[in-house]
């Protein structure tokens, strides 16, 4: 069995930035995570990972200084590394998407937090189709976050719809707590894609790259970290045709159908391209 788990970053209603991100990984590979960070949170006398709480040293890392900061995270990547598949995750600036989307996919999707979801899980069948994947996957989200219910909204349209569920290979999806403890992954990566869009796209185009982001970021999870910039965003919403890819703006996906046009995998929406 197959499970990713993700998490959502930004959203504070004073962050200008929506983040879904996380990790897919094998039962055994997530067995052997759980033990090697429980061993890493013991050791440190850590009880839960937060990341947002770790950089401001808050909460469980009162008292912690920038060395033993590093050295925490530097452990605790290389444990995510080592027990995980890839990393995915998708970012969009809030208000390109209010400004670009039209209504009806904002209903669908529930905001940009389902809109994000939505394209984790057409990259996570995109790496399913690369590596020859072809068990289902269970999907876990962060649960009580801003993001969790327009998560719910996206993934409920999907799973209603039998060929988009085998499509996009969704097994079940649920939303729990970070004491699941890779959810705590998913923090990690969906935190540093969060300042990575803030840092780099946001305030200074020309500042220097997080370390802690390039240490975190395997050379094969580069295809499947996007940043949905306005220009794209527009692009696919006015003609996904031109897009570099044959994915709908809607689903992320078209089928053709015999006359030779794309119809949206969305049953509900009933769609033509």
């Amino acid at each position: 069995m197959v499970t990713g788990y993700f998490d959502d970053s930004g959203t504070s209603p004073s962050n200008a930035v929506a983040v879904v991100a996380g990790y897919v990984g094998s039962t055994s590979q997530w067995q052997k995570f759980n033990t090697e960070w429980g061993a890493l949170l013991s050791k440190f006398n850590v009880p839960i990972m937060h990341r947002t709480d770790l950089e401001s040293f808050r909460g469980d890392f009162i008292g912690w200084n920038p060395e033993k900061r590093n050295l925490f995270v530097n452990k605790a990547q290389e444990i995510i590394k080592r027990r995980t598949y890839v990393a995915i995750g998708n970012s969009v600036i809030k208000a390109d998407f209010e400004e670009v989307m039209p209504d009806i996919l904002k209903k669908l999707y529930g905001g940009p937090y389902g809109y994000c979801a939505m394209l984790c899980i057409a990259r996570a069948r995109r790496w399913c189709e690369k590596t020859k994947q072809k068990e289902p996957i269970d999907w876990i989200f962060e649960a009580g976050t801003v993001g969790s219910g327009q998560v719910n909204i996206m993934m409920n349209a999907l799973y209603a719809d039998n060929t988009t569920r085998g499509d996009f290979r969704i097994n079940g999806w649920s939303f729990r707590n970070k004491t699941i403890v890779p959810l705590q992954a998913a923090d990690v990566i969906a935190y540093e894609m969060f300042k990575y869009v803030t840092n780099q796209i946001l305030q200074q185009p020309g500042r220097n790259v997080r370390i802690s982001f390039e240490h975190l970021v395997r050379s094969h999870d580069d295809e499947y970290l996007e940043h949905w910039a306005k220009n794209r965003l527009a692009e696919y919403v006015a003609e996904p045709s031109n897009a570099k890819s044959n994915y709908c703006p809607s689903c992320s996906r078209v089928l053709r159908t015999p006359s030779g046009r794309a119809r949206c995998l969305f049953s509900d929406l009933q769609h033509e391209i």
